[in-house]
């Protein structure tokens, strides 16, 4: 087994809160969501306005994924396969345009019934992610485009367990509290 680092953590994560929120919620498109420096994120198009208010519901239903310990597993596929399996998300099908454009192997990650195109890396089990948490949502234009539609941006952190999750949750509350801008 590979030594599994927080960027694998964090991407994993990010596929399963893609995961959950498309459990939760009717007519969900997903775009992209990758680690980030802190932490990660996911684009979402949705009818539903996401709150902070949802978000103990959402981190409900990660952590139940987590809790399936269900292993992520990678496969290059063909682009006519890919068409298949991104069915009816239009964001991904877009983004499969690119890479198929571009002549990049395609690879998906598949978590239970949930397939991303993605390159990886990811943990080899959902329990390996640990704990997440859930911070802000936000707007974010498709592409980084103002001409394009606005999504809904939420963003995550994760932690190995619950005490780490109390020392970095502390952690950024006191900064917020200390920010010289307010």
């Amino acid at each position: 087994m590979a030594e599994v680092t927080v960027e694998m953590r964090r991407h994993s994560a990010a596929h399963l809160m893609a995961r959950a929120i498309m459990n939760l919620f009717e007519d969900v498109q997903v775009d992209i969501g990758p680690a980030t420096d802190e932490g990660f994120y996911y684009d979402f198009d949705l009818p539903a306005r996401l709150s902070p208010e949802d978000f103990p519901k959402i981190e409900a239903e990660i952590a139940r994924l987590i809790a399936l310990d269900e292993p992520f597993v990678r496969k290059e596929v063909t682009a006519d396969e890919a068409k298949k399996l991104l069915a009816g998300q239009k964001y991904k099908l877009e983004r499969l345009a690119d890479v198929v454009a571009d002549g990049v192997a395609i690879s998906t990650y598949a978590v239970g019934d949930y397939v991303e195109m993605c390159r990886g890396p990811h943990v080899e089990h959902a329990k390996q992610i640990g704990v997440v948490k859930l911070m802000r949502v936000a707007g974010s234009y498709y592409r980084g485009d103002v001409k394009n539609k606005m999504l809904q941006r939420v963003y995550g952190i994760v932690a190995k367990d619950q005490a780490e999750m109390d020392e970095i949750v502390a952690r950024a509350e006191e900064a917020k509290r200390r920010d010289h801008r307010k």
